[in-house]
C-alpha cells in the first residue's frame, strides 16, 4: 500500500478502514486511532474518577483492551470503544 493511501485511510472519518489496517498489524494505524480518541477516553475516565492518575490508568487499560481485541472489531471503532470503556470503568471503579 502506498504511503499516500495509508495517510488517507488514517484521516478522521475513515475509522473502519483504519481499524482494518490495525487488524492487519499496522501499528501506525492503531497509534492513529489512539491519537484520535485518547482525549475522549481520558475525559470519560476523569469524569468517573475525578483524579488524574486514576484517569490515566483507566485510559491506558482501555487502549490495552482495545489492542488485545482489535481483531474482534466488526463495526464502528467509536461504538466498540465505548462499550469497552464502560466495562473497564465499571471494573476499575468497583
Amino acid at each position: 500500500m502506498s504511503k499516500n493511501k495509508e495517510i488517507k485511510l488514517l484521516s478522521i472519518g475513515n475509522e473502519n478502514e483504519t481499524v482494518s489496517m490495525a487488524q492487519q498489524g499496522n501499528m501506525q494505524a492503531f497509534e492513529h486511532l489512539v491519537t484520535l480518541y485518547e482525549g475522549y477516553v481520558y475525559n470519560l475516565c476523569y469524569n468517573v474518577f475525578y483524579n488524574t492518575l486514576d484517569a490515566q490508568d483507566c485510559t491506558q487499560e482501555i487502549f490495552v483492551k482495545i489492542y488485545k481485541n482489535i481483531n474482534s472489531f466488526k463495526f464502528n471503532y467509536f461504538e466498540k470503544e465505548y462499550k469497552i470503556e464502560e466495562n473497564v470503568v465499571v471494573k476499575i471503579r468497583h
